[in-house]
């Protein structure tokens, strides 16, 4: 059984402050934007790693990073 961290159950409660905004989304919106939280919970471990983790700073650092090896995986599948 894997262990939740401290920061990845500030992430699962911050999806909650957002679901208002998640549920008047149109359903692809609303798979996109729980796909983005996954994205931070996946790095949550890394983001603990940091010696005064700011939330949001976390959040959106774990989004960049799950983009931007998705975007090199598309430019890879073009060259």
């Amino acid at each position: 059984m894997k262990t939740i961290s401290k920061l990845e159950q500030l992430v699962e409660a911050y999806g909650f402050e957002w679901d208002e905004f998640k549920e008047s989304l149109d359903e692809m919106d609303k798979g996109a934007f729980i796909s983005l939280l996954h994205h931070a919970k996946i790095h949550a471990e890394a983001g603990s790693k940091i010696e005064n983790p700011d939330l949001f700073e976390s959040v959106v650092m774990s989004i960049l990073v799950e983009h931007q090896k998705e975007l090199q995986q598309l430019q890879g599948r073009l060259l």
